[in-house]
């Protein structure tokens, strides 16, 4: 029953950022350019999104890394690290030079225009990552849930 304890929490607290990052990623943010006229202030909208949830990222990391310890699960240990490391990275490395760039950028920059550029596709390809990791989290934590419930643990 022990392993329920952390187990539930994860898969719950997992759940929560998968949705939330779908709900940024797929509604919100698609959205803003969609219905603001000028670019930059959709960018500038998306920037204070994205650094907002930055920071729940990291809240969500913290947890999982701790619950994850205390599950002593190899799995599971693995998975939050590299979601917190990611977590880092988008708070404190790659969201501030995307706003710095994009807000360079307005100016007709080359050099900004090519570093928003590849710093928006390490975002999203760190973002599909980060989600693979999520999906995984909450797939191992559901069978290991499953597992307690069928007695079988």
């Amino acid at each position: 029953m022990r392993s329920l304890f952390f187990y539930f929490p994860m898969m719950i607290l997992s759940a929560v950022w998968i949705f939330g990052t779908g709900l940024i990623d797929f509604l919100i943010v698609p959205n803003l350019f969609q219905e603001i006229s000028s670019t930059v202030e959709a960018g500038n909208l998306g920037a204070i999104y994205f650094s907002a949830f930055n920071k729940f990222e990291i809240i969500f990391a913290l947890f999982l890394l701790t619950l994850s310890f205390k599950t002593g699960k190899k799995p599971a240990i693995i998975c939050s690290i590299l979601l917190t490391i990611i977590a880092i990275v988008y708070t404190f490395y790659l969201t501030p030079i995307i706003d710095k760039s994009g807000t360079v950028m307005e100016s007709g920059n080359s050099d900004a225009m090519e570093t928003f550029s590849q710093m928006h596709q390490l975002y999203a390809y760190t973002d599909s990552v980060k989600l693979i990791l999520l999906v995984i989290v909450f797939g191992y934590c559901s069978y290991q849930v499953l597992q307690v419930r069928r007695g079988l643990r």
